[in-house]
């Protein structure tokens, strides 16, 4: 500290509070939010103080300052040892020969409603399904207006309604070897699942809807979960 500049020693001042918090970040998970709510929300600044020391550890290296620089550079390394760090170099995907796709698509009716001013969407629906091809499919607010979706033998649909009647899908590649539904208290919505058969191994898939357009911000009551 006693050869650095004035400005230098300034800049090491504010590295050092930016450190504290960085490293402040790391008990978020531990502590209740209503009990520190400003600590709940440096987790959002997160990303940033990663890309603030990285500026400092580049600023401290050009200028020949070896000692300061290891403040921010240890602030990177545990950004990395504890994946804090949000960017990911290219790697390799390895995908297992028993893995399988699944895709969750809230299709909202196929516009059934024409709640959208496209007439096309059940089709640009279909066509998105077809391309990325997925194995499995868990639709939330299905309706069977949609007709044949190819290419799914396997279907378990759970439906509600009079004339336009809407609810949850599943439908498969695999063989379906056991299905229900979930019923939710005072709720118009529900949970679903399979049971399906791949190789020697029977997995069970959930499709769940959660509801929302019935809940009433004004009568929200946040507790504390111990």
């Amino acid at each position: 500290m006693k050869n650095l500049s004035i400005l230098n020693k300034v800049i090491f001042f504010i590295n050092n509070i930016l450190a504290l918090l960085f490293l402040a970040s790391f008990i978020i998970p531990y502590v209740a939010p209503k009990a520190f709510p400003l600590l709940s929300a440096l987790s959002l600044t997160v990303p940033l103080l990663i890309l603030i020391h990285l500026l400092f550890t580049t600023y401290w290296l050009i200028n020949g300052v070896k000692k300061q620089f290891l403040l921010s550079a240890l602030c990177i390394f545990l950004a990395i040892v504890f994946s804090y760090f949000p960017y990911k170099f290219s790697g390799k995907n390895v995908v297992s020969g028993s893995s399988f796709s699944i895709m969750n698509f809230n299709v909202r009716l196929f516009n059934h409603f024409n709640w959208i001013d496209d007439d096309n969407i059940p089709d640009k629906i279909l066509h998105f399904i077809e391309q990325n091809d997925p194995d499995i499919i868990a639709f939330q607010e299905f309706n069977p207006s949609i007709g044949i979706i190819s290419g799914y033998p396997y279907i378990y649909k759970e439906l509600k309604g009079g004339k336009n009647k809407s609810g949850q899908a599943i439908y498969s590649k695999y063989k379906i070897v056991n299905k229900g539904s979930l019923d939710f208290e005072n709720s118009t919505n529900n949970a679903i699942f399979i049971d399906i058969l791949k190789g020697s191994d029977t997995i069970r898939i959930y499709d769940l809807h959660l509801e929302s357009i019935g809940i009433n911000t004004g009568n929200v009551e946040l507790e504390d979960l111990d």
